[in-house]
């Protein structure tokens, strides 16, 4: 038992352990999907075709040098350090002394006087000594008080150092840093100069002075370190921001934007580069040029190598800016012909001196059997660019027949085709009643039985004692050869006759020969349809085919049509409970066509409905059931609102052949007692409305906005004003504009929206039959009137979608002189007033030079501000001139505009002079203008309320 116990064990364990590496496959499958390689220039040059086209899409050089994390480039601080290291304050130096007499190890600080400590020598100044400075003059000292001994100095622990890091780097800023670090570690610790930075002017300061200027270029296209000088404690590198820029882009080893550093001609850039690709093309080489800071032009460049560019009067010096492009050479191969198709080694093959076909085929190792040998073709460029096809004799160049042994030029392209490229491939087709029915290759001597083995053999449905064949004969018609399926398969020789090309076999099963019969089910059945008639089958088998009855189904009767003798159908009624307890008087036999189609109790029973409207969350129409009340149909409808009357609900109920009757039902009795003589049975067609209450309808909402103390939406009650919740906001702050007020109203507004429709629709019917009037008018006329009628159309289009605001012009006055006026209006459900700050401005719009706002200034008037506006267009309409008050008024005369001073906010609207001649019977000019006039009316309105 112990020992079952131990291998059950130990294997339970394998199958962890399988799980594990299980898991750890998956992990690792997951984790080794290679990301996708982006190509270099170079490796397109190999792997793809060559783009005609130059891409833009340049990086600036250099700066992704400093995109790895600082800390892989940070100093090693325990390695040896050099002669020439500087010692300074913290550096610890760490001395070994060794002889016959003597033998000690001590450590030296430098302390911040700059000195060490010594034994018997007392303090050496070490600070700003080399290290093999120091390391002589320690042993100098040493030597007074050792004799007959050895030394030897190494570096323990190295001091850090602070130093600054500024300008145009991605972190700025003060770093304290190992002593050993240098310039480059300095700018890999502050994350890089960033792409404003310069990476050719980086100045290193030290002591306030500028120790050197550094060029990372020449360590990153040269590799040379030689200004990666030691930082010191204190000192500065500082990233000025990037200088003059210039561009190469196209078939370049590196293509970039690169930073120039004084004078810098175009090969330089060309060097930094890497120089020109293989693929570039130097007979043209484009440079493109920002000139005067106005236009970009371009200059187009012609070379010979890249030795020409470096001679020539045409290597110009860049400026900042230039973009280089470098095109490449057209993407065709030359000297190479090629061979396709029925060869062994179809492909492009060197055009050599002298070359024929028949050198062509023996490069790519001759032609493969079954080639169509009477014709093979070259397809030869012509002088217009297009091919011909040359033919030749392929046979009688394999015999050796020169005259067709052609020669060959360049790009020619020599095809060799097959038989079957000419004669299509014979096939054989099987379908039918067999397993694998499709085309099948012939092979000559194929014989019936090959292409059955082909096809699977029959089935077990097929019908063996006939099937045929169909042969197309020489007038390309088909004939039809009966074979007997089962003869073949026994081994008779002459029933198995031998295949021809194209022939096809069709083989039919038991059900095409011999049709078996059907009957149908239709209704509440699982699954309706179609069945096969069997034997002695009755009504309870094709309801249990079809996966029995529904819930929904009628029981008590179905119905079953049968076809009779004169092919007209009778129907037999069945009762399906007798069927189920297998009744034979019920569950007939069926016959060949028989449909048994089943009813749902909805079918032959309607349901009955009420009603519930009103006063509920979900009203309408609800199923009567046995013994439903009025509490469930509340209880259906959602259950009543809040604002539910309880004591005013209307039963509607119709009785056949009496009058309707309305039956007043109180609900507080039922939500009390469900057993009240209230709650009533309800019956068929009922309509229970619950009338909402009084109370709560007449609840309503008003909206406060702008320059109240307490703006927001209030519920207002029956009988109160706008003084009343005036005072509920808090009243007006000290920057509300009384006079611009804006109070708008539901009602109103649908009044509003109702007239201007009456207006567009009466409008559009006289442009109607405007229109229609045209077709009198001389060709010269139509034009005219055809675009004055289109101006008049768009001019409708435009009010049709303007938004009513439902406006009452009102004078709000402040609050305790505001109570006993006519503008103290009864409040409506949805009424909203804004209330704007003082505005400083007037608006002009309309036929002025520059419709705009302008500062208001108090005493000005009309001729003031059209004047800043840039005046009047030559179409302005002088005597319509009109002025919208802030508070909705409009005052249209002159006479009552001269002289009187704009008031702070108004709108002053000119409109347009409308001068044409109106044929008669056109009312063109006065309905156009009253167009004109509301759109700008409109305009006005819109603006006052922004």
């Amino acid at each position: 038992k112990e020992k079952v116990e131990k291998e059950k064990s130990e294997e339970q364990v394998e199958k962890e352990k399988g799980k594990e590496e299980e898991e750890k496959v998956k992990v690792t499958t997951r984790e080794i999907i290679p990301a996708k390689v982006e190509l270099s220039p170079l490796e397109k040059i190999f792997g793809e075709k060559i783009s005609l086209t130059v891409s833009r899409n340049i990086m600036q050089f250099g700066y992704d040098a400093f995109r790895f994390p600082s800390t892989t480039f940070a100093p090693v601080e325990n390695v040896p350090v050099g002669p020439d290291y500087v010692l300074g304050v913290g550096d610890n130096l760490i001395i070994y002394i060794w002889g016959k007499i003597v033998q000690e190890t001590f450590s030296a600080i430098v302390d911040r006087d700059g000195k060490i400590n010594l034994p018997r020598a007392g303090n050496v100044y070490v600070w700003g000594l080399k290290f093999s400075e120091a390391e002589e003059l320690i042993k100098k000292r040493l030597s007074e008080h050792y004799a007959n001994f050895q030394i030897s100095i190494t570096m323990g622990k190295l001091r850090t150092i602070k130093v600054f890091i500024l300008g145009e780097v991605k972190r700025p800023g003060g770093y304290t840093v190992s002593s050993l670090s240098t310039l480059f570690h300095g700018l890999y610790e502050a994350g890089g100069p960033t792409k404003l930075g310069s990476l050719r002017k980086i100045k290193l300061i030290r002591d306030n002075k500028t120790f050197d200027t550094v060029d990372l270029y020449k360590f990153l296209l040269e590799g040379d370190k030689t200004q990666d000088h030691r930082l010191q404690s204190n000192d500065t590198i500082f990233v000025p921001s990037i200088g003059q820029v210039a561009g190469i882009a196209g078939n370049v080893k590196k293509p970039g934007i690169y930073e120039l550093l004084g004078p810098t001609k175009i090969s330089d850039i060309i060097k930094m580069s890497g120089g020109i690709a293989p693929i570039g093309y130097l007979n043209r080489l484009q440079l493109e040029r920002i000139q005067a800071h106005k236009k970009r032009i371009v200059l187009d460049l012609e070379f010979k190598s890249f030795e020409d560019i470096e001679n020539s009067e045409q290597n110009i010096f860049l400026q900042d800016g230039d973009l280089i492009l470098i095109y490449p050479i057209l993407p065709y191969k030359y000297n190479y012909v090629t061979i396709e198709g029925n060869v062994l080694r179809p492909g492009e093959y060197e055009l050599t001196e002298g070359m024929r076909i028949s050198d062509l085929i023996a490069k790519a190792e001759g032609v493969l059997p079954e080639s169509y040998l009477k014709r093979a073709e070259i397809l030869r460029f012509k002088s217009d660019y297009t091919r011909e096809a040359i033919p030749f004799n392929l046979g009688a160049l394999l015999k050796g027949d020169e005259t067709q042994d052609l020669p060959l030029q360049e790009w020619d392209i020599v095809k060799i085709s097959s038989v079957y490229d000419i004669y299509p491939e014979p096939m054989l087709e099987i379908e039918g009643s067999v397993n694998k029915p499709g085309r099948y290759r012939f092979v000559e001597g194929m014989k019936i039985s090959d292409l059955l083995f082909r096809g699977g053999n029959p089935s077990k449905e097929a019908y063996l004692e006939r099937a045929e064949l169909f042969r197309f004969r020489k007038d390309k018609t088909r004939e039809t050869i009966p074979v007997n399926l089962r003869k073949i398969l026994a081994g008779d020789k002459e029933e198995n006759l031998p295949l021809k090309g194209w022939d096809k076999l069709v083989v039919y099963s038991l059900y095409d020969i011999l049709p078996t019969g059907f009957v149908s089910i239709e209704g509440e059945v699982y699954k309706p349809g179609n069945y096969e008639l069997t034997k002695g089958m009755r009504i309870n088998d094709l309801i249990f085919q079809a996966k029995g009855l529904r819930k929904e189904a009628y029981l008590e009767r179905a119905e079953l049509f049968r076809f009779r003798k004169d092919k007209t159908r009778e129907m037999i009624p069945v009762d399906l409970n007798k069927v189920l307890e297998e009744d034979e008087t019920q569950n007939l036999l069926l016959r060949e066509k028989d449909m048994l189609r089943v009813y749902s109790i909805a079918e032959v029973i309607p349901k009955t409905y009420v009603e519930i409207s009103g006063m509920v969350y979900k009203p309408g129409r609800y199923e009567l059931t046995t013994g439903m009340r009025i509490s469930d149909l509340i209880f259906r409808g959602g259950g009543l609102k809040r604002m539910a009357s309880l004591e005013n609900v209307e039963l509607y109920r119709q009785t056949p052949g009496e009058f309707p009757k309305i039956i007043s039902i109180n609900l507080s009795k039922i939500l009390k007692e469900e057993t009240s003589e209230e709650n009533l049975l309800l019956e068929e067609s009922d309509h229970l409305f619950i009338k909402p209450n009084q109370e709560w309808t007449e609840r309503k909402t008003v909206t406060i906005s702008g320059e109240v103390k307490f703006p927001g939406t209030y519920i207002v009650t029956k009988g109160e004003r706008l003084s009343d919740v005036l005072k509920r906001a808090g009243g007006f702050t000290e920057n509300a504009f009384l006079k611009g007020a804006i109070f708008t109203r539901e009602s109103v507004k649908d009044i509003q929206n109702k007239r201007i429709q009456e207006f567009i629709n009466s409008q559009r019917q006289i442009l109607l039959r405007e229109q229609t009037a045209l077709v009198t008018l001389p060709e010269e006329q139509k034009a005219e009137r055809m675009e004055i009628l289109k101006r008049r159309e768009e001019l409708i289009s435009l009010i049709s979608k303007m938004e009513v605001p439902g406006r009452i012009v009102i004078q709000l006055l402040p609050l305790p002189d505001l109570v006993n006026t006519r503008n103290n209006i009864l409040l409506e459900d949805g009424d909203k007033l804004y209330i704007p700050q003082i505005p400083e401005s007037i608006t002009v719009i309309g036929s002025v030079r520059n419709p705009t706002s302008v500062l208001y200034k108090p005493g000005e008037r009309v001729e003031y501000y059209i004047e800043k506006v840039g005046g009047l267009t030559k179409y302005a309409d002088k005597k319509e001139i009109y002025i919208v008050e802030p508070d909705g008024q409009a005052i249209r005369e002159l006479a009552k505009m001269k002289g009187r001073e704009v008031s702070r906010g108004a709108t002053i609207v000119v409109p347009e002079e409308f001068k044409y001649r109106t044929p008669p019977g056109i009312l063109i000019k006065d309905a156009t203008q009253t167009i004109y006039q509301m759109a700008l009316s409109a305009a006005a309105i819109a603006t006052l309320q922004q």
